[in-house]
């Protein structure tokens, strides 16, 4: 480290690749919504052990504190508390995610919707293009109808 480096400091370097924090790219919003699923399963998992980690700490601060133990109860309720902040906090990453996935559908829904709505609105067009032909080909053959009826009566006067 030179004198210069210690009075103005060092260039900060490029975090490398392994420090840099990229999101995963999902090929369609259902891997989206599977990964989100994935991640409100594995929150339900650790809430599950949170809770029974809760109950643990409970029982054995009503032990110490029957035993005389009075600090040891202490320190259970203490920790009972930070694990409940714990849960508090990961209920509300797990509302988070519920309220993303929900988004997520019904972004899905409505991205579904509206091609189905672009697709029968091409066909609409499609089918009024060929009732336009259709009608020209009505026109057609009420003529040649109406020509073979003129010729039928020429030849039968």
């Amino acid at each position: 480290m030179g004198f210069f480096d210690k009075i103005f400091g060092k260039k900060k370097e490029e975090p490398s690749a392994k420090q840099q924090v990229q999101a995963p790219a999902h090929a369609n919003s259902s891997d989206a919504i599977a990964n989100i699923v994935h991640t409100l399963e594995m929150l339900d998992k650790r809430t599950v052990v949170l809770d029974k980690r809760i109950e643990d700490s409970q029982h054995k601060a009503k032990d110490k504190l029957a035993k005389g133990d009075k600090k040891g109860a202490l320190t259970q309720l203490k920790t009972k508390k930070m694990l409940e902040d714990q849960r508090e906090k990961l209920m509300a990453k797990k509302l988070n995610l519920e309220l993303l996935r929900d988004t997520m559908e019904d972004a899905a829904v409505n991205s579904q919707v509206a091609q189905v709505m672009s697709s029968a609105a091409t066909t609409m067009k499609r089918n009024a293009v060929y009732m336009e032909q259709l009608d020209d080909t009505m026109e057609n053959v009420q003529e040649a109808m109406d020509d073979q009826r003129e010729v039928a009566d020429a030849l039968a006067n």
